[in-house]
């Protein structure tokens, strides 16, 4: 067994961008007509950055989640995230390189 603490982003941020229904389509090709969203391309994307996108950002803005969380990955919060290098050390916060874990 392996107990690892990985970090769960926030959501703000997280939508579903594409929809691909190549599953459906190939089930179904015999009796229904192709889904695709292909057609309206243009329009999803200037929704996104209309809607979207500005609501994300007007949010982290105000609110400063994505900031925060990006602030609290580190190597105390995340141990199994240091980065180790084959000599045996790992690095410390300030970038440099030790021998032993610094904790």
């Amino acid at each position: 067994d392996l107990n690892l603490n990985v970090p769960t982003a926030p959501e703000l941020g997280l939508f579903l961008d594409e929809c691909l229904y190549t599953s459906y389509n190939q089930k179904w090709r015999d009796t229904h007509e192709e889904l695709s969203l292909a057609g309206y391309a243009e329009q999803a994307e200037v929704f996104k950055m209309k809607h979207i996108h500005a609501h994300i950002a007007s949010t982290e803005h105000k609110e400063g989640v994505v900031a925060l969380w990006l602030h609290s990955l580190n190597h105390r919060n995340y141990p199994d995230f240091r980065i180790e290098h084959g000599n045996g050390g790992i690095n410390t916060e300030d970038g440099k390189q030790c021998k032993t874990d610094p904790q």
